[in-house]
């Protein structure tokens, strides 16, 4: 369904799934690339229980400049938070034989709106938009 074609040997944020904001390094220090510090990213919750797993990412400030508060006050993303919905058993909505079903959630905020904004994903399959969703089927 969907795939990473960057390694971990792979610096462009480009190259993986993943939101990028191009600020034009009015802020971001590789702009539309994110940095490697991301001092208080965090995992905020997880839960697995009943054939579900939910987890909640918090992730702002990986789009924080390096030098950032003390040395660059300005940010270009002031929230970054992402969900992850994952049921593991049949879902009756779902397209004829699916047997599990992802959702992903983005809530993300930049400080201004002349700023792009590109979600990120590769996959094997291609995606099918459908007002504010996009469904990717897999097999």
């Amino acid at each position: 369904m969907v795939n990473d074609p960057g390694d971990y040997d792979s610096n462009s944020t480009l190259s993986h799934n993943a939101i990028i904001v191009d600020d034009k390094s009015e802020h971001l220090t590789y702009s539309p690339n994110q940095g490697l510090w991301g001092k208080s990213a965090t995992i905020a919750r997880t839960q697995d229980e009943a054939g579900v797993v939910y987890a909640l990412a918090e992730y702002a400030s990986a789009y924080d400049n390096d030098s950032y508060p003390d040395g660059h006050p300005g940010r270009a993303v002031t929230r970054a938070d992402r969900e992850f919905l994952f049921s593991r058993t049949p879902v009756p909505s779902a397209a004829p034989g699916a047997t599990a079903r992802l959702v992903v959630y983005d809530r993300f905020n930049v400080t201004k709106p002349t700023y792009g904004v590109t979600w990120l994903l590769h996959g094997f399959s291609k995606p099918t938009p459908t007002g504010n969703v996009i469904r990717v089927n897999a097999g």
